[in-house]
């Protein structure tokens, strides 16, 4: 009878929770969401609905040439200063305590910051309530920074109006906007979300992406190299076309624009797939010829379809 009893209640107490789980995920579907109604019952932190609490506003006078930044909250932003100085801020739409704060370590020229993760209550608080996250500003003065390495996860991300001699991303989710910069070596890692690049001045450029989007908008003047597991990426080199290319597509599309020049030749190497050559040329098997045929380029297509277009 006892074992009968207990099972009863069981059964009405998950009824329960299946009935209540079944309303909260409706109301989702309708576009709210029910906890927001709900106290705040955190000692943490306080809900707001934008990043307007400074966390810390942290300023340094010496110079700095690497920056390393592991951050895997709301995004990164990074953009000239107004002044000599280097800034560092990070803002919540909470009340964040001090134990949760991003990192600031400087060795000599080096800068490191390092963004904590949230366990426990807070990924509770992430799947109810709004995200109990950050975002990170850094404000450098103008200068030819030596390296920038990136280590982001989610959250609108970007560097603007800076130079760098090396740039050194890796993207998981999120959004990722890199605009009007002189770099010698740039390379992006990206695993789904989208990366929005233009205005930009490079010599070398490396991208990997498995699935998201990529936009690139710029000039590549020595070398491409590019390896695609699926998604879309889409290359406007109008101005100068690289020396040397290099793609690998699993999946997906890719789009290549380039200008009239001395020519390229693209050898291919296809299992499936489609190969769009959108400009005059000779064609000796998987050879395709542009004009004088000077720069080198390797296409690979496991499946998917490669345009390389000429304007």
């Amino acid at each position: 009878m006892k074992n009968k009893f207990t099972s009863l209640i069981s059964l009405i107490i998950w009824s329960a929770v299946a009935i209540i789980a079944s309303l909260v995920l409706l109301n989702y579907m309708n576009g709210s969401n029910f906890f927001r109604n709900l106290p705040d019952f955190t000692s943490d932190f306080q809900l707001t609905k934008t990043m307007d609490i400074v966390l810390y506003d942290k300023t340094i006078n010496t110079p700095i040439e690497d920056i390393t930044i592991d951050f895997h909250s709301g995004g990164v932003q990074i953009y000239p200063s107004q002044d000599n100085m280097i800034h560092v801020i990070e803002r919540s739409s909470v009340k964040i305590s001090e134990d949760k704060w991003a990192t600031i370590k400087q060795n000599g020229p080096a800068l490191n910051i390092a963004g904590r993760k949230f366990y426990g209550f807070y990924i509770f608080n992430l799947a109810l309530w709004n995200t109990p996250g950050s975002i990170l500003e850094v404000h450098l003065p103008q200068a030819t920074y030596a390296s920038l390495k990136m280590q982001l996860t989610a959250g609108a991300n970007s560097v603007q109006d800076i130079d760098f001699s090396e740039i050194d991303i890796e993207l998981t989710s999120g959004e990722m906007i890199l605009q009007n910069s002189t770099i010698s070596k740039l390379s992006l890692e990206m695993t789904s979300g989208q990366s929005d690049l233009s205005g930009l001045t490079i010599e070398n450029a490396s991208f990997e992406s498995i699935s998201g989007d990529l936009n690139f908008k710029g000039t590549i003047s020595h070398e491409l190299s590019s390896e695609m597991t699926s998604g879309q990426q889409q290359f406007d080199l109008a101005n100068i076309a690289p020396t040397k290319m290099t793609i690998s597509l699993t999946s997906g599309s890719a789009y290549i624009n380039l200008p009239s020049n001395d020519g390229f030749t693209v050898d291919l190497e296809k299992t499936a797939g489609q190969f769009n050559a959108d400009f005059e040329h000779m064609q000796t098997n998987d050879r395709y010829i542009y004009k004088q045929g000077t720069n080198r380029y390797q296409a690979e297509i496991t499946s998917g379809e490669l345009t390389i277009h000429c304007q």
